[in-house]
């Protein structure tokens, strides 16, 4: 699903070979080359929010007093990186208006600030679950122990259709101060119907963060359960814009008979 609004945090992940790299050394060996290295680096970190893009706007005479000017460097200094990444690759450029940085894309990490709240929830839960275990019942075995004290396998790679039930359902409980139980056939099957058509834990979490917004305090507080949040109009719940708590929007629901509306589509 495409994002729908909030910030998106970026990063530049430095590989481990970064200054074992052949170019890298050349580059250090050049008189002042640690302040070249640093300056490639921070050329990186401009580039990556552009797809690896340094523009040449024409505010200064060349491209390397407009690019000193961002990154507070010596022009000459960044004259002198410039031409040595030009010589070996490690930039690019057609017509001296646009400079690529390859690495700047290949290094770069990033995530939604829903991805992000989805990750800080889990570590919380994780630490949760944690601190319940005193350490005489820890297992040493590659077996993980849960909130509800199961045992069970570790997963490498987690999918969001892995056990997505209970982050999303606890979540909802957390936000919303209700009791649903994640092990609900009729909430399983309401959740697993929006899996279906591609939905992530993180799109979940933004419905549950804009309707917790808007109706808790009002009228429509008795609809944050799940067969509401996550029926059909669940998408349309995802790319609303945010209004303020107990406002006149009542998306199609009709007072204490809107539950007959949100019928689901058979398992799949």
């Amino acid at each position: 699903m495409a994002e729908t609004g909030g910030k998106r945090y970026y990063w530049l992940k430095l590989q481990d070979d970064f200054f074992k790299s052949k170019r890298i050394k050349k580059l250090r060996k050049i008189a002042g080359g640690d302040t070249y290295t640093i300056i490639y680096l921070k050329m990186q970190l401009l580039a990556m929010k552009n797809n690896g893009v340094l523009e040449y706007t024409g505010l200064e005479q060349t491209f390397a007093e407009e690019l000193a000017l961002d990154l507070d460097e010596e022009p000459e200094n960044v004259s002198v990186t410039i031409n040595f990444l030009l010589s070996c690759g490690l930039l690019e450029t057609n017509d001296n208006v646009e400079y690529f940085v390859p690495y700047a894309v290949a290094n770069t990490g990033s995530e939604t600030s829903s991805t992000k709240r989805v990750r800080e929830f889990r570590a919380r839960k994780a630490l949760q679950c944690n601190t319940d275990v005193t350490p005489a019942k820890q297992d040493v075995t590659p077996m993980k122990q849960n909130c509800n004290g199961e045992k069970e396998k570790e997963i490498e790679t987690e999918t969001e259709k892995d056990n997505i039930y209970t982050p999303v359902v606890t979540y909802l409980n957390e936000k919303a101060g209700t009791k649903y139980r994640a092990s609900s056939a009729k909430t399983q099957k309401v959740i697993h119907a929006r899996v279906a058509e591609g939905f992530t834990l993180e799109d979940f979490m933004t419905v549950i963060d804009k309707k917790t917004a808007e109706w808790m305090g009002t009228e429509w507080e008795k609809f944050l359960r799940p067969e509401t949040l996550f029926g059909p109009k669940f998408e349309s719940y995802l790319n609303q814009n945010t209004t303020k708590k107990g406002g006149q929007q009542n998306d199609g629901m009709e007072g204490a008979g809107a539950a007959s509306a949100y019928q689901v589509g058979t398992w799949v």
